[in-house]
């Protein structure tokens, strides 16, 4: 007789079952590999686990977040050689966690004002206790980045910049994070 009651020992052939079946299929669990989606002659979108908006000009781009930073290798297949600026909407490190090697090709950072704390200076955010326990505002923020990056701009609500052939409005859209913008 088993040391397990019968709901146990069926939970674990569910589970043991499931395992087996992914272990088999393990493409099922691999992550599709980005594709870039040309929107209009200088604009692209490269869909994947983290959507990014491509600004191109010959040569060169600027981003809307930039994700892990596995498109640096796709958007040579739109002639984009250089990434010049990163335009960030929030702080969230499934947006951000691929700026390092874009910044160290020379990218600059630009972020919202609001949010660059979680930019260029997470210490604040890892070494203050009250911000990782405790915290019951619906504001979850375990997705903080982990190291810190330089922001060379911040950016306002209502600010208006041009980049090659766009005029880009900063529109505050706070929700996903409380300084969240959008770029329009």
């Amino acid at each position: 007789m088993s040391a397990y009651p019968p709901y146990f020992r069926l939970r674990l052939s569910i589970v043991f079952f499931l395992l087996c079946l992914l272990v088999r299929h393990s493409s099922l669990v691999q992550a599709n590999p980005p594709t870039i989606r040309t929107l209009s002659s200088h604009l692209a979108v490269s869909q994947g686990s983290i959507n990014v908006g491509i600004l191109h000009d010959g040569e060169r781009a600027l981003l809307f977040d930039c994700s892990e930073g596995s498109i640096a290798k796709d958007i040579k297949a739109i002639g984009v050689s250089k990434v010049e600026r990163v335009c960030f909407t929030h702080h969230h490190r499934d947006q951000t966690c691929g700026v390092a090697g874009y910044v160290a090709d020379g990218a600059e950072v630009w972020v919202s004002e609001q949010e660059k704390p979680w930019f260029d200076d997470v210490a604040s955010f890892w070494n203050n206790p009250a911000k990782r326990w405790g915290v019951y505002d619906f504001h979850p923020h375990r997705l903080m980045r982990a190291e810190s990056v330089p922001v060379a701009k911040t950016v306002k609500p209502g600010e208006t910049f041009s980049w090659g052939p766009a005029e880009i409005t900063v529109l505050s859209t706070p929700g996903h994070t409380d300084g969240a913008v959008s770029y329009l």
